[in-house]
């Protein structure tokens, strides 16, 4: 998979092409490595992204696409 970047085990593209395919809420939990914050990001919250109090790592989820940057971990993934 080119351009895709693995995630804790998790690949983009597979978490992409879910939100695509179901149209589902996805809700995302992570944590900075940088520094241990721990946050929620949510597909249904359009033209936002979470990022860290560190400002080092972030998560933009929407519903067709995910975007990350910096130290992020996932935690836990879920459909609603």
């Amino acid at each position: 998979m080119v351009g895709c970047r693995k995630i804790v085990g998790i690949f983009q593209a597979e978490i992409e092409e879910q939100i695509k395919v179901n149209g589902d809420t996805m809700i995302l939990k992570w944590r900075c490595n940088h520094c241990g914050d721990v946050l929620e990001s949510n597909s249904k919250h359009r033209h936002e992204f979470d990022q860290c109090g560190c400002g080092k790592s972030f998560v933009d989820l929407e519903e067709h696409y995910m975007r990350q940057g910096g130290e992020v971990e996932v935690i836990e993934r879920r459909e609603m």
